[in-house]
């Protein structure tokens, strides 16, 4: 092998172990889209979430600190549709969301913590449209999400350490290679 194709090999070597390094940093099921970055999540922690949909309409809730974010959308297209009346029954308590400067509208969770399963109903008006929707919401207990976080950081030490492995060997291997070949 010529001292170009050797060159142009380890060269590949060290992208493949660049892109191996870079694997565990891609996004993978449940990721939350949502760069609002909210300080009372926990870095890496998915914010309990959830789905209702109908033929009209398609409702996901946010669980921000003491508060529910709802997004309204038309099902048949994805158009958010914010000039709607939402009103909720959340554990007995009967309300009206409150339309917010974003197009979304916030439901106040009160005096409920977690963990804790809810049931939630919804009736939305929009225009001469209305539609009942009906949803479970799970809260998840804060201190069981805390061991998440600390397992989700040892397994990227685990990443880092292999990656760290992997780039010692291709080295090594490049050293031995120009050592016989009488390059150093």
């Amino acid at each position: 092998m010529n001292r170009i194709s050797r060159l142009a090999r380890d060269r590949a070597l060290l992208v493949a172990a660049l892109l191996a390094l870079a694997a565990p940093a891609f996004a993978g099921p449940g990721h939350d889209h949502d760069h609002d970055h909210d300080s009372a999540a926990t870095p890496g922690m998915t914010l309990p979430r959830f789905e209702a949909q109908s033929d009209l309409f398609e409702l996901v809730g946010v669980v921000r600190a003491q508060s529910i974010t709802l997004y309204l959308d038309r099902y048949s297209n994805n158009e958010p549709v914010t000039q709607a009346r939402i009103e909720y029954e959340l554990n007995g308590r009967t309300g009206v969301a409150a339309p917010d400067d974003q197009g979304s509208y916030v439901l106040p969770l009160g005096e409920i913590r977690a963990p804790a399963d809810l049931a939630l109903s919804f009736t939305i008006t929009a225009g001469d449209e209305t539609d009942l929707l009906a949803a479970n919401l799970s809260l998840p207990d804060p201190q069981a999400g805390q061991a998440g976080v600390h397992g989700r950081w040892a397994r990227t030490g685990v990443y880092v350490l292999a990656a760290g492995l992997l780039l010692a060997a291709i080295a090594g291997v490049a050293v031995v290679r120009r050592r016989r070949a009488g390059g150093v």
